[in-house]
């Protein structure tokens, strides 16, 4: 179970002996091109009367190294995708942010638990307007579902009284 639960999180100790086994094939490796350069690079420079740079030697079997280990790990993989549209299918408009009316008593009471969050705490004053603003008041009764598990999240609630119980629905795996 353990082995099972550990493959699907990615953390198998199978695959990882695998890899010590490839870590010192490597090194083996490394030792071999290390002494190959380093005699070829001496025999140069007996003919050339040039100095062998064991930087360079190094850097050559560091970089053979990284192209190895690139293969082994699947190759030259793109680092990110974008599917945005551009042109007349998304165009640029200017943000023009939702305003309600709220009077004093209702604006303070949004400030002192919106700053209660690290999320609109450190906000600019500007900023924080825009988010006190765009916010609304609604209340619900005892046993009113607020939320519903896939909705799309665009909405944040602030609870100033009562309670709510939340569950999560999870699919049976087995």
């Amino acid at each position: 179970m353990i082995e099972w639960l550990q493959k699907i999180a990615g953390n198998s100790t199978i695959g990882q002996n695998a890899e010590r086994e490839e870590y010192l094939q490597l090194k083996k490796e490394v030792k071999k091109y290390k002494k190959k350069y380093a005699n070829e690079d001496k025999e140069d420079a007996a003919d050339s009367g040039s100095e062998v740079d064991p930087d360079e030697v190094q850097d050559d079997v560091d970089l053979q190294i990284q192209q190895r280990k690139n293969k082994v790990q699947g190759g030259n993989q793109r680092a990110s995708v974008s599917a945005e549209c551009y042109g007349a299918f998304n165009e640029k408009k200017a943000f023009v942010p939702k305003v309600i009316p709220k009077n004093a008593e209702q604006r303070e009471k949004i400030v002192q638990k919106v700053m209660q969050s690290f999320l609109f705490n450190s906000l600019e004053e500007k900023d924080l307007n825009t988010v006190i603003d765009a916010m609304e008041e609604v209340n619900f009764k005892q046993g009113d579902q607020v939320i519903t598990q896939g909705d799309a999240g665009d909405v944040l609630f602030l609870v100033f009284s009562g309670e709510l119980d939340c569950f999560k629905t999870f699919v049976n795996i087995f």
